[in-house]
């Protein structure tokens, strides 16, 4: 029944449509840069030009536990630099953008988010890695042999007939 209340609880509406559309942007965020990510980690390690590099691994003797580990690092490698600086960006952004949008109202970035934000980044990382040693699952060694072209095979179209000079060279 104070004003002061009412006043006080008017001015936290607009936080309550902000934290929803936050929310909601999150969420597209999230989902958006995550089907991107994993099409261009998928797209270098899925592409069929990783076949001969696959195919020449095993045939020298590496393991395919090898390879894939070799995979995951290369998907460590690639993204965890840039997750490192987007979290450090983040974190010294959260509080001025947050103040910015909550009109003066107090935007405390707690340990508590900062860790979530570590644990959800790290384990999409590592999901993105397996799913690259994945990759080495699904390598059947029948492309080992597999011939691009038509060359060093013989097709019955072709086949000529021995003449007397070749049977000659036989003999």
């Amino acid at each position: 029944s104070s004003p002061s209340l009412e006043s006080y609880n008017a001015s936290l509406e607009p936080l309550d449509t902000l934290s929803s559309r936050a929310k909601t942007g999150t969420i597209v965020l999230v989902a958006v840069g995550g089907v991107l990510l994993l099409i261009l980690v998928l797209s270098g390690v899925w592409a069929p030009k990783r076949d001969d590099e696959i195919g020449m691994a095993l045939v020298s003797g590496v393991t395919r536990g090898r390879l894939g580990w070799q995979f995951m690092l290369e998907v460590f490698i690639v993204t965890l630099p840039f997750y490192v600086i987007g979290l450090v960006g983040g974190a010294f952004a959260a509080n001025p953008t947050g103040s910015a949008l909550a009109s003066g109202h107090a935007t405390p970035v707690t340990s508590g988010l900062i860790w979530t934000m570590v644990w959800y980044g790290l384990g999409s990382i590592l999901i993105l890695a397996i799913l690259a040693a994945l990759r080495l699952a699904f390598f059947s060694a029948d492309k080992l042999f597999a011939a691009d072209g038509d060359w060093g095979t013989v097709s019955e179209t072709n086949k000529t007939t021995t003449t007397t000079d070749d049977a000659e060279a036989q003999a």
